[in-house]
């Protein structure tokens, strides 16, 4: 499972956010509520944490306009989707 390319894997043409810019590693991908996938792969970037797994094992942040994935562990924002 580690091998396959997890959803919040950065992919070309994604939005560049301010996290993306300012941070230091990888932020949380932005996708589109058609994008998401709840059985998709999702990978912590954390570097003391490593959570793989599936995205509806993450915990659901859920606001007006969006909502956002975080890992299980170490609730690391994964990924925001609007």
């Amino acid at each position: 499972m580690p091998d396959q390319p997890a959803m919040n894997d950065p992919q070309p043409g994604d939005p560049i956010t301010t996290a993306a810019v300012y941070r230091q590693g990888p932020s949380a991908r932005v996708i589109r509520r058609t994008d998401y996938d709840e059985n998709a792969l999702l990978r912590c970037t954390a570097a003391d944490c490593e959570w793989t797994g599936l995205a509806r094992e993450g915990n659901l942040n859920y606001s007006d306009d969006l909502f956002d994935v975080c890992c299980p562990r170490c609730d690391k924002m994964l990924l925001i989707v609007s």
